[in-house]
């Protein structure tokens, strides 16, 4: 049986040993002194760089894990990525070993690794299902700011009357919506941007009663006659379960 030797790797040969820079580069490798020498093989010194080098490199390798199986023998850095027993992925939330505090398995050591997703049993997190956080974004002093960039869905409470609102962030070919709801008093009024293009020009003029729900979505598109954005809107208004 073939010896196992992924241990050895923790080590660099020649690590406290005599070492020479060899007489090479890597384009025109042994250079012609050494043949003018009678075919003299590089001095002793020189192999032990070289085969340093090597190991040093097959070190970082299996240090930075490289996506290798996971070895209990192996000191792990920081994101070091690996193979565990059951096949997926995973990355090191931090360092661990035989030398820096124990071997963590990272199937269990949950504090130590995490799974990622790149693997046919677990698949790619960008053919998962993909949503956005909604913000809710609050009234100060009758204002509302919108950043459709850091919150492309969001939530406005209306406790009050909005008379301004300011919309930035949005791109063409974007899709941002704004969730507009009534408190239990029901009634405010809520202002909208007069750069925003509604159906027919009509605007929006919320629902009134309280506790009502309306869903705003916004759309942009570039006009391509003067490569203007234009900022479509549209409104669904009063959602309301089925009586």
């Amino acid at each position: 049986m073939a010896r196992d030797e992924r241990g050895i790797i923790q080590q660099i040969f020649a690590d406290t040993g005599d070492v020479a820079e060899p007489m090479f580069d890597f384009a025109e490798g042994w250079p012609v002194a050494y043949a003018q020498a009678g075919g003299q093989t590089p001095e002793r010194e020189v192999f032990n760089r070289l085969f340093q080098r090597l190991y040093a490199l097959g070190y970082d390798v299996t240090r930075f894990g490289g996506g290798l199986p996971w070895d209990n023998r192996i000191d792990y850095i920081s994101q070091a990525i690996v193979t565990g027993s059951d096949g997926r992925l995973y990355e090191a939330l931090q360092a661990s070993g035989p030398n820096t505090g124990g071997a963590q398995d990272p199937v269990d050591a949950t504090e130590f690794w995490k799974a990622i997703s790149f693997s046919e049993r677990d698949p790619h997190t960008f053919t998962a299902p993909q949503r956005y956080a909604q913000a809710a974004l609050a009234i100060e002093a009758g204002a509302v700011v919108w950043d459709c960039a850091a919150a492309p869905s969001a939530v406005l409470l209306l406790t009050g009357d909005v008379t301004s609102m300011t919309i930035t962030g949005y791109e063409p070919g974007g899709a941002y919506d704004l969730t507009v709801i009534q408190d239990a008093t029901g009634g405010w009024s809520c202002a909208m941007p007069a750069a925003i293009m509604w159906p027919d020009g009509a605007g929006y003029e919320p629902s009134t009663d309280p506790d009502a729900v309306d869903r705003i979505y916004l759309a942009p598109a570039v006009n391509p006659a003067d490569d203007t954005v234009l900022p479509l809107a549209s409104v669904e208004h009063a959602y309301a379960v089925v009586s």
